[in-house]
């Protein structure tokens, strides 16, 4: 994988960094870029080794309409064309109708989403680090708002193993190719 030329990023600045400590962040990704959430009342992070080119995990992960295909934790989505910053994506995660705006678009290694949904606001980040066996995926989400502070231990449950659920298939499907 070569180095990025100024066409191939598309990214935000946002108040706030990210969550993880520098040397658990991806080289590529600048301090000060969107991040989650620091001050909000429930925060979870995740992390996958996947056997697949960060090319190919990419090409999974911005296939949004094609998420229902191969992600357990999502029954539909609608995207009126491919990702970039400002595109607005609704989908339908835990029973919940969610509408995200895309915030980070870094082709290949990083994207993020803001959305709401029923009284919660999230901010979610992926970060993709090319590794010696393949990407190590990286994903943090942070979740504020009234239903998330009155029901913040039941939510926290879900949404670690919502998290973790979308990384197992995230890496089954990669890797359906790959070897």
């Amino acid at each position: 994988m070569g180095p990025m030329n100024s066409s191939d990023r598309h990214m935000v600045r946002a108040k706030g960094k990210s969550s993880l400590p520098q040397a658990a962040l991806p080289r590529h990704v600048a301090r000060g870029n969107f991040g989650i959430d620091q001050s909000a009342p429930l925060i979870s992070r995740k992390v996958i080794e996947i056997s697949a080119s960060p090319e190919r995990v990419w090409e999974v992960m911005a296939a949004v309409n094609q998420w229902p295909d191969w992600n357990s934790t999502v029954s539909w989505v609608n995207s009126a064309g491919p990702l970039r910053v400002g595109s607005i994506f609704k989908w339908k995660s835990g029973g919940l109708r969610i509408t995200s705006t895309v915030r980070l678009f870094e082709l290949n290694h990083a994207i993020g989403w803001t959305g709401g949904a029923m009284g919660a606001f999230a901010s979610h980040a992926w970060y993709l680090e090319e590794t010696s066996s393949g990407v190590r995926v990286i994903t943090e989400e942070s979740m504020s708002g009234w239903l998330i502070r009155l029901f913040k231990p039941i939510v926290r449950m879900i949404l670690s193993s919502s998290l973790q659920r979308w990384l197992f298939d995230l890496k089954k499907e990669s890797e359906k190719f790959s070897r």
